[in-house]
């Protein structure tokens, strides 16, 4: 088994090292924020994610897996690194690369022999190339990059690391890859060597073409509104095709969050501007997610009639059902529409705790705005509210006792985002009930 370097300290380096650890190889987790570094030490993950403590943990008990702050030391004797530094997506959806091009120049310098960088970070095309030629500025030995794109989900991140569709790997010489691939060998999954820019557009182009069917299912869950259908039994039909799949993202309901899928959009859509060429496919899956995602909003206001001063109960904040990050929240981004139109929100989640005095509700550099008053259960987000949304797909909202819920509320209408519900079951418990895609129909 190998022995190598893991640099960063947020989810993907947490992910990843556990799951090397598990597989026999002995990994050290390098970067310079001491508070994760010592949590981590502890046994402690900074993010949650299913099943990542009690890996850590094991691996720190059989002395495969280890965290430092210390560069030069822990890349003593070592030939391989992996980047897995945080690349934060900024509100507007480009891409902070910061992180990594300061990495990059600490991990060179306290080399202690050649190296091969392998960069999980999730990049924009042509970035590893750039960090290839800053690496070898700041060293004398050789340095190379080989791109190895992740494809991971927050929730499920260590299913997927365990046991990955694919791994690809870029590099200029695919003989730099050699070790990668043995280090990934007990993984059992396929791997596809090609060039570091192919490597990177693999990444953009899954995204985006996850984009394109979230927004498609989005337009059909539309027309079945429009005509009284119900969307779930056409995805069911769909993924039975085997044009389609069974692991299809036409699931009715929302759109994409945002983050990394609606960047990796945006970014084929400026390599096409950027060679005088339009993109419409992807500029029409960005249009379409906009409108899915303003649907909630506009048939809430539109049912609530005078909707300033009105109260509404949201039941999910997180990113994803399985995970504690706020990042690109599309729950907090619909809840800024719903305030724009006047409304005032409460908000329940059992992974983020109520304000206490002077302490904000922030994970990482997110955080709920301050006008969303944080409840300590659903009963206290339902109390004396006009209506309740279901945000997110967390199994404490799938069973909702409606009648007790319905008795707190000052009007009963249940808006269900996530298509949790049957609306013969909503409606017999006194609710105006709102979805997506089950064939809409004004009270």
């Amino acid at each position: 088994m190998s022995r190598f370097c893991v640099f960063g300290s947020w989810h993907l380096a947490q992910v990843m090292s556990a799951c090397f650890a598990e597989k026999g190889h002995t990994v050290c987790v390098v970067h310079d924020d001491k508070d994760a570094i010592k949590s981590l030490a502890a046994g402690k993950p900074t993010v949650f994610e299913p099943d990542l403590e009690a890996s850590i943990g094991r691996s720190l008990a059989a002395r495969k897996l280890s965290f430092s702050t210390n560069y030069r030391g822990s890349l003593r004797g070592r030939r391989v690194a992996f980047l897995s530094a945080d690349t934060p997506i900024t509100r507007d959806g480009t891409v902070n690369l910061r992180p990594i091009r300061a990495e990059v120049p600490k991990i060179a310098k306290a080399m202690s022999g050649p190296l091969t960088l392998v960069v999980a970070s999730q990049v924009p095309i042509g970035t590893c190339e750039k960090l290839q030629a800053l690496g070898r500025k700041h060293t004398k030995h050789r340095f190379d990059v080989v791109c190895n794109p992740e494809f991971l989900r927050l929730g499920g991140a260590m299913v997927l690391q365990r046991a990955p569709d694919s791994i690809i790997l870029g590099a200029d010489d695919v003989k730099t890859t050699k070790p990668i691939a043995t280090i990934y060998k007990p993984f059992d999954r396929p791997i596809v060597t090609m060039s570091l820019r192919e490597a990177e557009i693999v990444k953009h182009a899954a995204n985006a073409y996850v984009a394109n069917q979230v927004s498609f299912i989005g337009e059909i869950g539309q027309i079945c509104d429009d005509y009284g259908a119900d969307a779930f039994a056409v995805s069911k039909a769909l993924k039975l095709d085997r044009r389609v799949g069974r692991f299809a993202y036409v699931r009715p309901g929302l759109g994409f969050n945002g983050g990394t899928v609606r960047r990796d959009v945006n970014l084929l859509i400026k390599l096409a501007a950027d060679v005088d060429r339009e993109a419409p496919l992807m500029q029409a899956i960005l249009d379409v997610n906009e409108r899915t995602n303003g649907t909630v909003v506009e048939r809430l206001v539109k049912l609530l009639k005078r909707p300033r001063g009105k109260r509404v109960g949201l039941l999910g904040l997180t990113y994803k059902a399985h995970t504690s990050t706020l990042r690109h929240s599309l729950t907090l981004q619909i809840a800024e529409k719903m305030m724009a139109r006047g409304l005032r929100l409460r908000a329940y989640d059992p992974i983020i705790p109520p304000r206490r005095e002077g302490v904000r509700s922030k994970v990482h550099e997110w955080e709920v705005p301050e006008e969303i008053a944080i409840c300590a259960s659903i009963e206290e987000a339902a109390d004396d509210v006009d209506a309740l949304v279901v945000m997110t797909d967390k199994e404490d909202f799938r069973d909702l006792n409606l009648k007790r819920l319905g008795s707190l509320m000052r009007t009963r209408i249940l808006v269900d985002a996530v298509g949790f519900y049957d609306a013969d079951t909503a409606r017999r418990a006194g609710f105006r009930y709102i979805t997506i895609g089950k064939g809409f129909q004004w009270l």
